[in-house]
């Protein structure tokens, strides 16, 4: 199945620091936010929450990228204007929301609808990137 399906990713470099007990613990340094955007041929299973991501130098030019057992090799480029992010996030049952609150009701039943209860899901803002990686599907061949 081809499709042009998107996933985004946060970069991260870190580099150790001792502590007392003289284990080394990793201090997260700096923090890059990236729109990833895997082109090609990308089976939609690839895509679900919840799937093991590998991340191999994303520092250098053309980084690797492994989801699942897919592997994607990107370059990097500058996005035109700025891509925000958001979380999407699911009302907890029994939480949900009311479109209009009890005192304010309307009589009139044509405005019924506002007063059900909302289970659609709501967007937090996250972050803002003007970096996009932008993926393609490798298939890696064993060396003879």
């Amino acid at each position: 199945m081809e499709s042009n399906d998107s996933q985004e990713t946060a970069a991260v470099t870190s580099e150790p620091c001792k502590v007392e007990g003289g284990e080394d613990e990793w201090e997260v340094v700096n923090e890059t936010l990236v729109y990833a955007d895997c082109v090609g041929a990308v089976e939609s299973e690839l895509m679900e929450p919840g799937k093991s991501v590998l991340l191999v130098d994303l520092d250098t030019e053309s980084p690797l990228i492994q989801i699942g057992p897919a592997i994607f090799q990107g370059t990097y480029a500058e996005c035109l204007g700025t891509n925000l992010i958001f979380e999407k996030h699911h009302p907890a049952p029994g939480t949900a929301q009311t479109s209009m609150s009890a005192a304010s009701r309307p009589s009139i039943e044509i405005f019924a609808s506002r007063t059900k209860t909302s289970i659609r899901p709501y967007f937090t803002y996250f972050g803002k990137t003007s970096k996009n990686l932008n993926l393609q599907r490798v298939f890696l061949k064993p060396k003879e």
